[in-house]
């Protein structure tokens, strides 16, 4: 009788606990910091340096599986640097990048030579300026599919764009906007992101440090 009634307690409590909220997920660490290079270009470990050529950058996306997305900065951009040194270190965030998009960064001001689809040769400040960029930070997304560009460049080639910095957890949702191609029914990322029930939330972090920024 008194394992019974044991059996019975036990399984009480067993139910009760499956009724109680969830445990609040633990906060995990921030990513490190990683500076700027010799041009005062913040860096990043998961950004792929290539010889800047369009068409062979989007052909590596599409064989990863993944979107191009290239991201203009500048030196003393402040907007770049908190993109770099708080969205950025969120794990989430940067997990969620190299699982679905090919990032490649360009220096608006700089001279490396970038080779666009229509095979022209120009410094990454012309390429920039030909892509119709003239503020920072901007994250312009290419389509999955090299065939949908169809030779033209610059802002005719790409998806979508985004102008200018964004708190974490709505930068995550913009690129979860573009990941899933949100932008060809609802062109608005404002009016999607005021009515989509599927919004991904931010998992706690230790922020501590991020007061300095």
């Amino acid at each position: 009788m008194k394992q019974a009634v044991a059996r019975v307690g036990k399984f009480l409590i067993l139910a009760i606990l499956a009724l109680l909220p969830a445990r609040a997920m633990a906060a995990v660490d921030l990513l490190p910091l990683h500076g700027t290079n010799e041009d005062g270009i913040h860096i990043q470990p998961w950004i792929n340096e290539t010889f800047k050529d369009v068409v062979d950058d989007m052909e590596t996306a599409s064989n990863d599986g993944k979107r191009l997305l290239y991201i203009y900065v500048q030196q003393g951009c402040k907007s770049c640097k908190k993109m770099h040194e708080i969205n950025f270190r969120y794990p989430q965030i940067v997990d969620y990048i190299n699982k679905h998009f090919y990032v490649v960064q360009f220096n608006m001001r700089g001279v490396v030579t970038v080779t666009d689809i229509d095979g022209m040769e120009m410094g990454e400040n012309e390429f920039s300026s030909r892509s119709a960029v003239n503020k920072t930070p901007t994250l312009q997304f290419f389509p999955t599919d090299l065939t949908a560009v169809n030779g033209q460049h610059g802002i005719k080639a790409e998806a979508y764009r985004f102008v200018g910095y964004q708190k974490p957890e709505i930068f995550l949702n913009q690129l979860a906007y573009i990941q899933g191609e949100h932008f060809k029914t609802e062109p608005n990322f404002i009016k999607w992101y005021q009515g989509a029930s599927d919004l991904i939330s931010l998992d706690p972090v230790n922020d501590k440090d991020l007061d300095a920024n």
